[in-house]
């Protein structure tokens, strides 16, 4: 749950196939996407505020889109710094599909914007 009026951002610390430290940092402070070789900074706005809701990131494809084909080797942080109540926090190895969530899912990372 986010409140209104406040920041949120997040970072997820991965490691790719070449052993190289890379970070990828959600910010719904940002006003464009900054990617440099060990981190990128994307922007994210379309939360709804003052209601719970689900936010799954498929880090695979962000860390291949940002860090032109890297391989995740494995997910070494997850560093939440926002103003804002958590329930739950999980990995999956494979995505989440579109009809596996329900309608009141709140917000799935819309990486066609930055793909497309």
């Amino acid at each position: 749950m986010i409140p209104a009026g406040k920041n949120f951002h997040f970072e997820v610390g991965i490691t790719d196939s070449q052993k190289t430290k890379r970070r990828l940092i959600f910010h719904s402070g940002a006003k464009e996407m900054v990617i440099n070789p060990l981190h990128a900074r994307i922007p994210i706005s379309e939360f709804s505020r003052n209601t719970w809701l689900n936010l799954s990131i498929d880090v695979f494809s962000f860390a291949q889109y940002c860090f032109k084909g890297a391989l995740i080797r494995s997910l070494d942080f997850l560093c939440v710094t926002a103003s804002c109540k958590v329930r739950k926090i999980f990995t999956m190895r494979s995505p989440i599909m579109e009809e596996d969530l329900e309608s009141n899912s709140g917000l799935i990372c819309a990486m066609e914007e930055y793909i497309a």
